[in-house]
């Protein structure tokens, strides 16, 4: 009955995983990069291009890839928090079927005589960034993985 634990009991009652969310933000930084500027209109057409891609794909958990083997596939990350090197799963590859749909309505509606165009030009330049910002080599996969805990188990994922 102590009164302070029930007053964090009552605010982990509204507590919501924000998981879904970090995954649309970063499909959303695919179409619209934050070092990047955009027209309004431009914006609005690559926030709705990543809305469709994440309905598309990530509405619905995908399957882990495998490797040739058949065992599941690892990708090493370095994080800057902790400094380390972890191991994250690798997922079947995205697809992509909407852009087909869109590109037929965008032909459907091209030709159709009773719509004017107004042709408008834009050149965007892409920075390239660093392919890595670790200060030290990548180490072994194998041992990256077996050291690897769950933030959610406290224990190694096996």
């Amino acid at each position: 009955m102590n009164r302070r634990l029930l007053q964090d009991l009552e605010q982990m009652t509204l507590f919501k995983h924000t998981g879904n969310l970090e995954v649309f933000h970063n499909a959303l930084l695919k179409y619209c990069p934050k070092r990047l500027h955009f027209d309004y209109p431009s914006m609005q057409a690559r926030t709705r291009l990543a809305v469709m891609d994440h309905n598309e794909n990530h509405n619905t958990k995908r399957e882990q890839a495998l490797t040739a083997t058949g065992l599941q596939r690892h990708n090493l990350v370095f994080q800057k928090q902790s400094k380390q090197w972890v191991s994250r799963p690798v997922y079947k590859e995205t697809t992509q079927r909407f852009r087909d749909d869109l590109m037929e309505q965008v032909l459907h509606r091209r030709l159709d005589p009773s719509v004017i165009f107004r042709d408008s030009t834009s050149k965007v330049n892409v920075p390239r960034l660093a392919a890595n910002i670790a200060p030290f080599p990548k180490p072994n996969k194998e041992d990256v993985i077996k050291a690897h805990k769950s933030r959610y188990t406290g224990s190694s994922e096996e």
